[in-house]
């Protein structure tokens, strides 16, 4: 199986970050793709568009909204913090990203999306069984696009 390598990551990370979700890929297959393979492909760009207009008001009332941003720190060192559903960390550039990790069925996704209307999701299938690294690349991933050229 050939692929094409588009970026330099050190795993298989498939990104996307918005207005135009699906436009960086890590590792792409040059096959056709089986159902697994287009979910890879497609769900990043759904994840960037539904979190983009949860977190600019667009799907919740805004004392709803108010609530689910309301977070109380995890204790990790990188200072996330959790609320109803909701994960924020701070940004290199300044200022939160809002989103969610997780893990299910052999794939690993990391999404977050500023209020400014920037959004970003890395996904990996090597998960369970991914490195430290790994998760590593995937937050630096996330972050670059989401600080843009800020």
């Amino acid at each position: 199986m050939g692929h094409r390598r588009v970026s330099r990551c050190r795993c298989r990370i498939r990104c996307c970050w918005g207005p135009h979700a699906g436009s960086g890929a890590a590792v792409v297959p040059e096959e056709r793709p089986q159902p697994a393979q287009r979910l890879v492909r497609r769900l990043p760009g759904k994840v960037n568009r539904f979190l983009a207009a949860l977190v600019r008001g667009r799907l919740l009332r805004p004392a709803q909204l108010r609530q689910m941003m309301n977070t109380r720190p995890t204790g990790n060192p990188d200072g996330r913090a959790y609320g109803l559903g909701l994960e924020s960390r701070p940004l290199p550039c300044g200022g939160p990203s809002w989103g969610h990790t997780g893990d299910a069925l052999g794939y690993e996704t990391m999404a977050g999306a500023t209020v400014e209307g920037r959004q970003a999701t890395a996904m990996v299938n090597l998960d369970p069984g991914g490195s430290d690294a790994q998760d590593d690349d995937m937050k630096v991933a996330v972050q670059t696009a989401l600080c843009g050229s800020r």
